[in-house]
């Protein structure tokens, strides 16, 4: 029988790879984390925790707009933009020793810092050192993608990454994108002060979730003054001044809008360079990496329906409750979140879908269904059994 160094190896310390690892070793396994960048990964650093804190601003400053509502009059408040993006801040430091390599290794989890490469099956080079290993979680997470848009190197833009530096509140903001992330930040921008304006390329915002949830947000939306341009082309952007002019083609007419700062949200792409997968027979495509016997992938990585908490609970026990055989006798199945309907709609199967409170969804017998509002009961449906 081959021996290990380890039982599980998670590359990438983010929501997946914590998630893993705390597992695997509160039942004794022995396991190494590697990250390369900042422990907790996007959750902590650029998404969940920034995200959610910007847009809790967002919303006690839409709440004291409507200070009517709550009997309350003569409110005056002033935005203080740099001051909310310091609090995010803070919000994060907080939580910081939460995801720290003190408290995982307090847990018995070995942390190394440094790239991975896959060398083989059951092996990595870390930091010129060769590493074995009985099992892989690959939980790298993924990046924002960045169209190839003619003149946008030249322009003032940020991504879902980068826009927690800016300290000052742009005047004009317009979002390349109507997912998720474009959405959520759309309307917190709006909400603290910003003209915003969506371009995306699909007929509606949110393309992927289900109609009436995108339908009550688009009317949210037009409510709040938010602009939307739809089926749309972005094909070039111009600097003038400190104003870029962003040309775009709807139904086959050339127009443009200006803008102050750009927010890019067309999308992530997986965080697989570098690390060797396809030497080793893992599939790749553009979008999602396929699991193997060795490896699993987590987190934001996987494929098409990648929401962070969620995959990282569903590929994260999987790979790391293997390490004790028993859980194979569970059954879990997660869904996209929210909207979960859509996606269920897609699998092997026939699936009646509909819609249950979560006093109902709690107690729910195995197979059991994780997300909120939404469940479902599948019959002759594909399950993954661990």
């Amino acid at each position: 029988m081959a021996r290990y160094d380890y039982n599980l190896v998670a590359v990438g310390a983010g929501a997946a790879g914590l998630v893993s690892s705390y597992i695997a070793s509160a039942v004794k396994a022995r396991v190494a984390l590697i990250e390369k960048n900042l422990m907790g990964g996007d959750c902590l650093n650029y998404g969940c925790v920034p995200s959610k804190s910007l847009i809790s601003s967002a919303k006690l400053v839409h709440q004291l707009n409507q200070h009517d509502r709550f009997g309350l009059k003569e409110i005056q408040y002033q935005v203080d933009f740099p001051l909310v993006m310091d609090r995010i801040q803070e919000i994060i430091e907080a939580i910081t020793p939460h995801d720290s390599v003190e408290r995982y290794t307090s847990l018995g989890v070995e942390c190394i810092e440094g790239s991975a490469k896959l060398v083989s099956p059951h092996e990595l080079e870390v930091n010129g050192s060769l590493l074995s290993t009985k099992n892989i979680v690959i939980a790298t997470g993924a990046s924002p993608a960045i169209p190839p848009i003619p003149g946008l190197e030249d322009s003032a833009y940020s991504t879902s990454d980068s826009i927690w530096k800016l300290r000052e509140l742009p005047k004009q903001l317009l979002v390349i994108g109507g997912g998720p992330i474009g959405c959520e930040l759309a309307q917190a921008f709006r909400r603290l002060g910003s003209q915003v304006t969506i371009l995306t390329r699909d007929p509606k915002v949110l393309p992927k979730e289900d109609r009436d949830l995108a339908e009550l947000v688009l009317k949210n939306f037009e409510s709040e003054g938010i602009q939307m341009q739809t089926e749309v082309q972005v094909e070039r952007i111009e600097k003038k001044n400190s104003e870029q002019q962003v040309y775009f083609r709807k139904n086959g007419i050339e127009q443009h809008i200006k803008a102050d700062h750009i927010l890019l949200a067309t999308g992530r792409k997986p965080g697989t360079s570098g690390l060797g997968l396809e030497e080793v027979g893992v599939e790749l495509n553009p979008s999602s990496v396929q699991a193997s016997p060795t490896f699993t992938p987590a987190g934001m990585l996987p494929g098409r329906f990648s929401s962070p908490m969620w995959q990282a609970i569903r590929h994260g026990m999987q790979r790391s409750t293997h390490c004790f055989p028993l859980s194979r006798n569970s059954q879990w199945i997660t869904a996209w979140c929210p909207g979960a309907p859509s996606p269920i709609r897609n699998w092997p199967g026939s699936v009646s879908v509909k819609k249950m409170p979560w006093r109902k969804i709690l107690p729910m017998k195995r197979p059991r269904l994780i997300f909120p509002v939404w469940t479902a009961r599948l019959r002759n449906a594909t399950t993954m059994e661990w």
